[in-house]
């Protein structure tokens, strides 16, 4: 009775082992197959208005139409690497290009090619401004097929910022 016990528990225990070795996220399944929406965060946002409440009430209406602040990306995983194209929309400026990202090292990469002049472009909306800001200097994600927070780099180099999504 004892050995097998002890049989048992190492059994269970080499499970466990093997089970904590795979920390690597599903990327194609985080990513791909919905439409990531933009969380309209008060504490992040509100700063930006600057008390101009038409312009909340804008960016409120612009959110809840569905149809601005969306992420949608495309793609496959080949030898690890997870990569395909994306197309992003805040309210009045469409970006698009292609993307790859390590599930390991939870790193994502977007590489804009339109509009040609994407490092440029304003958006008609305070909040269309920051996701673009996002997602010109996007350097890691953190999710699941819920919740997908990019973070990016500020002009002060803090990668500490980041803009929450949630599937349409």
């Amino acid at each position: 009775m004892p050995k097998s016990i002890i049989s048992l528990a190492c059994v269970a225990l080499l499970s466990l082992i093997v089970s904590s070795c795979n920390e690597k996220d599903d990327v194609i399944a985080i990513f791909t197959g919905k439409t990531w929406v933009l969380t309209f965060n008060p504490p992040q946002m509100e700063p930006l208005f600057q008390g101009n409440t038409a312009e909340i009430e804008k960016t409120i209406q612009a959110m809840s139409s569905g149809k601005s602040f969306t992420l949608n990306f495309e793609g496959t995983e080949v030898e690890g690497i997870c990569q395909g194209s994306f197309t992003a929309t805040a309210t009045n400026i469409t970006l698009s290009g292609a993307w790859q990202a390590d599930g390991e090292a939870q790193t994502l990469q977007l590489r804009i090619t339109s509009p040609p002049n994407y490092n440029s472009v304003r958006d008609a909306n305070i909040v269309g401004n920051l996701m673009l800001n996002c997602l010109r200097n996007v350097v890691r994600y953190e999710g699941d097929d819920s919740n997908l927070f990019l973070y990016y780099r500020k002009e002060t180099g803090d990668t500490s910022s980041f803009l929450s999504f949630h599937p349409m």
